[in-house]
């Protein structure tokens, strides 16, 4: 009909699914258009919104109906299987009911969006939408179309003196006010533009000038790290990679209170002859909520969290690799580090990992003097509250021995008891049978 509305992720989702685009940047696209909550990660309820969305454009190719609940159903049935070990923590948090994490817990992001798109690959692959583009299609157009004209070398360019001005007219009653503000702003910036004559003066940026400092404030840069896992099997770990990799993620930022995007693993692999396990990886500031930790401030926090037994990431899902790990730092050139005794293994570990994803010259203790006395000073606590705990342990045992004396002597006064009762209980048959005696 005329003039009729047409539901916009349903009018996105024939684009995308009938783009010459690749399926997994597809299962990309799709997933962060029915992310309600915009956290990059999405609920099992949200992904059968996306394959009933698909298969209701489909239908209209096809005439064959799709119902919502079969969607549900299949999913539901193969869910577990799929992805074994996200579901299993969904369904702790939800505390065992399964309706609750399927309906209501986040846990599948661009992890588990790897995972699932190759279940459909085959199936997929025999679609004519998966061929390629038809004889005289637009071809797509190149990859860095979208980047904004003043960022191609880096620097700003001078405004353009013929800019169009913002329209006046009667399209632009269409217009919100916040377009129309923005469009007035841009307009003033390109004329100071004009009159200044610089092409990287503040007056050029694209930006409001309270919105870039509010930016730069927020965003700062990340901090590069290693993580040196001893003692752990990599054959293990590369076994459900994956999976590993988001465990970290979920366990580094629930130890910093960080959202899970702004841990980035760049790589995991084998550390060395003396084996374990090497993690490079990005701290990204999130700057939400007023948090103003930088990067460098976050490793330091993530390297306390690992040298205190009773912290956050050590008492949490990642216990069994954190227990003997530890964060490098890339030491300077000509450099000579040592591993710390605490984690020392049995033989030189970290210089002969795999290239590119280590630091050079082996490990360093972080901190220095300073954290060695810290160190100290914690284990010299923790020697006097053990020698509290042997001498509370010894009082425990006074006091089960006591308590095993007691309940002897009481065994032994109930046999009596029972002794007295068997007795008089004979005693007063042998009375009664006296008395019928003297009765006859």
């Amino acid at each position: 009909m005329q003039n009729e509305l047409i539901f916009a992720r349903e009018l996105m989702t024939v684009i995308c699914v009938f783009s010459s685009a690749p399926l997994v940047e597809k299962g990309k696209f799709l997933q962060a258009l029915f992310d309600d909550s915009s956290t990059g990660l999405n609920t099992a309820a949200e992904i059968v919104s996306i394959l009933h969305m698909v298969c209701t454009c489909m239908t209209k190719c096809t005439g064959i109906p799709v119902k919502v609940k079969e969607v549900r159903e299949q999913l539901k049935s193969i869910l577990p299987d799929l992805l074994p070990t996200p579901w299993a923590e969904a369904l702790e948090r939800s505390h065992g009911k399964s309706e609750v994490a399927f309906n209501s817990d986040r846990f599948i992001g661009q992890i588990e969006m790897d995972e699932l798109i190759p279940t459909i690959l085959s199936s997929y692959q025999t679609l004519p939408i998966a061929g390629p583009p038809p004889a005289g299609a637009m071809q797509p157009p190149p990859p860095d179309w979208a980047t904004p004209s003043s960022l191609e070398k880096g620097s700003a360019k001078a405004p353009d003196k013929n800019a169009v001005k913002p329209a006046a007219g009667q399209s632009a009653k269409s217009l919100s006010k916040a377009e129309l503000a923005h469009l007035d702003w841009m307009s003033k910036m390109d004329e100071e533009g004009v009159e200044e004559g610089k092409e990287n003066s503040p007056g050029n940026s694209r930006r409001p000038p309270a919105v870039a400092e509010e930016e730069e404030k927020a965003v700062s840069d990340p901090a590069k790290c290693w993580m040196v896992i001893y003692g752990t099997d990599f054959a293990s770990v590369a076994k459900n990679l994956a999976s590993f990799r988001h465990l970290f993620m979920r366990s580094v930022a629930t130890a910093l209170g960080l959202p899970m995007g702004c841990i980035e693993v760049n790589n995991i692999v084998r550390g060395g002859k003396a084996g374990g396990v090497v993690i490079e990886f990005l701290l990204h500031p999130s700057g939400r909520g007023g948090d103003e930790r930088d990067g460098e401030t976050l490793r330091q926090s993530l390297t306390q969290q690992l040298a205190l037994p009773h912290s956050a990431l050590r008492k949490g899902a990642f216990k069994e690799y954190v227990s003997s790990a530890e964060i490098v730092e890339r030491p300077t050139k000509g450099a000579r580090a040592t591993t710390p005794a605490a984690a020392q293994p049995a033989s030189p570990a970290y210089p002969d990992a795999t290239p590119g994803a280590v630091p050079e010259s082996g490990p360093q203790p972080p901190g220095g003097a300073e954290e060695l006395a810290r160190l100290e000073a914690e284990n010299r606590r923790l020697a006097a509250e053990l020698e509290k705990l042997k001498d509370v342990e010894a009082g425990n045992q006074e006091v089960l021995q006591d308590l095993e004396a007691a309940e002897a002597e009481a065994r032994l006064w109930q046999q009596k008891a029972e002794e007295a009762i068997a007795a008089r209980d004979a005693a007063l048959e042998e009375l009664d049978a006296l008395k019928k005696a003297a009765a006859q």
